[in-house]
């Protein structure tokens, strides 16, 4: 019988996006496949630094997957919590870049 893959952890899904993103690397097929849905199946398992670091990424890589965006920004506003200087800083990017080149993710938002 086939055996099971358990999903990454939260923790490599973000860093892995947030690698790319660096490193400027627009890898499609993976960031917005695979590590997406991953990412999207153990939401409820990421901090506030890993929604940031996930996003920044995969902004960075310019990978915008609709679905992901819009569950982990509203899981990020209900969390609630801003942290540092560093993390508004990936925030403000995701936000304003998504802003630019995918407005549809903010269609129907107050």
């Amino acid at each position: 019988a086939p055996q099971q893959v358990a999903p990454p952890p939260p923790l490599n899904l973000a860093l892995i996006a947030h690698g790319f993103g660096k490193a400027a690397v627009r890898e499609e097929s993976l960031l917005a496949g695979p590590l997406a849905t991953a990412a999207l199946e153990s939401l409820s398992g990421f901090t506030p630094k890993y929604i940031a670091c996930l996003l920044d990424g995969l902004t960075l890589a310019d990978c915008y997957r609709e679905d992901l965006f819009r569950a982990a920004l509203e899981a990020y506003i209900k969390i609630g919590s801003i942290g540092g200087s560093r993390r508004a800083n990936m925030m403000n990017r995701v936000i304003f870049s998504a802003v630019l080149e995918t407005p549809s993710l903010f269609e129907g938002v107050p």
